[in-house]
């Protein structure tokens, strides 16, 4: 506004003429660059926190994480990517089960889509879901919640792959996986060298 502008305005405001109110809810529609999408307990968090310098709560329980947790990683060149720790989606997600509709449209606010996939769920006689279900389960939960929303750039990176037999686990989804497929541990050196790049 013009100084002449201002000072009209200012005048109108102040005729004690009442005036108008409004109720706004806004949303933020982008969070991060890349999402970590994974079921509860996959290893999102302790991902973010060796790939940037975030702090963040990491335990040996579901549902450590019940906010967006966001991570930059800055290259040689400056080039900055933000990454974003999403909370662990459950089977019915889209019907809003275990906070399922907020944990989601955190997913919406990214562009690139890294499920995290842990290999060592069904290993030594544990009862958990193997690598490809759980694909399958976060794909459908995606797509049920928004069509479309699994076409994004996506990638899987495998946690745990320094349990024995993970590796074998590991050959079967790389294999049948529609996105490139890349290891990660953390307890061992491994490292991801290519992953973001």
């Amino acid at each position: 506004l013009s100084k002449g502008n201002r000072q009209e305005e200012v005048a109108r405001l102040s005729s004690r003429e009442p005036g108008t109110e409004s109720f706004l809810i806004l949303e933020l529609k982008s969070i991060a660059d890349v999402g970590l999408v994974g079921l509860p307990n996959a290893g999102k968090s302790t991902l973010l926190s060796a790939l940037s310098r975030a702090r963040l709560e990491i335990a040996d329980y579901a549902f450590t994480t019940i906010r967006p947790n966001i991570g930059s990683l800055t290259y040689e060149d400056y080039l900055s990517v933000k990454v974003a720790d999403i909370p662990g989606l459950i089977k019915g997600a889209h019907e809003n089960r275990g906070l399922g509709h907020a944990f989601l449209r955190h997913i919406e606010r990214t562009k690139v889509l890294s499920y995290v996939l842990d290999l060592a769920t069904t290993l030594n006689g544990r009862k958990g879901i193997p690598p490809w279900e759980q694909l399958r389960d976060l794909v459908v939960e995606l797509e049920h919640y928004q069509e479309g929303m699994t076409r994004r750039p996506s990638l899987i990176v495998t946690n745990k792959i320094d349990e024995e037999g993970a590796n074998a686990m590991y050959e079967v989804l790389d294999v049948y996986s529609p996105f490139s497929v890349y290891p990660y541990c953390i307890r061992v050196s491994c490292t991801l060298p290519h992953m973001y790049m």
